[in-house]
């Protein structure tokens, strides 16, 4: 793979593939190390002509994310409020002034939070659909799904969401 288009991807998706990432292993470094094995793979087995460059990054980087969690043992890694506000402060905060970056910071904790509180499958599939941009096709090929099974999942996850959230004093989603 050409060094130009190596850059131009990573511009492009390193920081949804991390915040995808940190979604998935609830930990920030992590995250950050099983994106950057994502990379490396795209560098060496990556063809510059592949069709959707983006889905074979985010299948590649689920892939090694479920691997890493075989290897350690554990279906899940446990969250708390640190990774949470690391993986914020890494995908970058309000540029309003403190009062405003304060309730934003606040806000996505509780989001990363409830986010926590689904089941993988709708969580993964909220994330890639909600921070990462993909449409629900391009969803379905990465999980190996129907794209009508996403879009149950999507549904089903959002109400889950939106009940945890109301739960944590959020009344005013929308």
């Amino acid at each position: 793979m050409e060094r130009k288009l190596l850059v131009e991807l990573y511009d492009a998706y390193s920081r949804e593939l991390l915040l995808y990432l940190a979604g998935l292993c609830h930990d920030f470094s992590l995250a950050e190390d099983l994106m950057q094995e994502t990379f490396l793979k795209a560098i060496l087995s990556l063809p510059k002509n592949h069709t959707n460059m983006r889905a074979w990054l985010y299948m590649t980087a689920r892939n090694l994310c479920i691997s890493h969690m075989r290897k350690s043992s554990r279906e899940t890694l446990q969250s708390d409020d640190d990774d949470a506000d690391s993986v914020f402060r890494a995908i970058g905060g309000s540029t309003g002034g403190p009062l405003a970056q304060l309730l934003e910071n606040e806000r996505n904790r509780a989001l990363f939070q409830a986010l926590s509180g689904i089941d993988v499958r709708n969580r993964e599939v909220l994330i890639l659909q909600y921070f990462g941009g993909l449409g629900q096709n391009e969803i379905a090929r990465i999980l190996g799904l129907t794209a009508s099974n996403v879009r149950v999942l999507a549904y089903r996850g959002k109400q889950k969401l939106r009940k945890l959230l109301e739960e944590a004093g959020y009344n005013d989603i929308s």
